[in-house]
């Protein structure tokens, strides 16, 4: 129970500062730091970095930082995607899913770190994750 009050708040504050992540956080803290199996943790970590995100949302309503139409468009596409990739998730084997999510965790931290930029060579948004 401490293990997951700790690695909830240090999760909680990583999304607040850098507004994403959560997941490549959430699910290894679950399985290896509170001893979740990879099918419960993935899930769990859903309901986490929803309601981590929801709280670190509400400072940044007032300033106006939110594109709605690029939020929504995300939102829906990413919820169908998310369904879809739930029920192939369950046919796999979890090493293979953890494999998986390793390789996108180092495929994103490279692209990150070669100074990618967004359509038409424009920088990315800060705080964009």
């Amino acid at each position: 129970m401490i293990a997951a009050l700790g690695l909830g708040l240090v999760i909680g504050i990583l999304l607040g500062l850098l507004g994403g992540g959560g997941s490549i956080l959430a699910v290894p803290a679950l399985v290896y730091g509170v001893g979740v199996p990879v099918a419960a943790a993935i899930p769990t970590s859903l309901v986490v970095v929803g309601i981590s995100s929801a709280a670190a949302l509400l400072p940044r309503l007032a300033g106006g930082q939110i594109r709605w139409g690029i939020a929504g468009i995300f939102g829906v596409t990413g919820a169908g995607a998310a369904f879809a990739g739930a029920v192939v998730n369950r046919l796999l084997d979890p090493r293979l899913v953890l494999a998986g999510f390793a390789l996108l965790m180092i495929a994103a931290g490279f692209r990150m770190l070669a100074g990618a930029t967004g359509p038409a060579g424009t920088a990315p948004c800060p705080g964009a994750g």
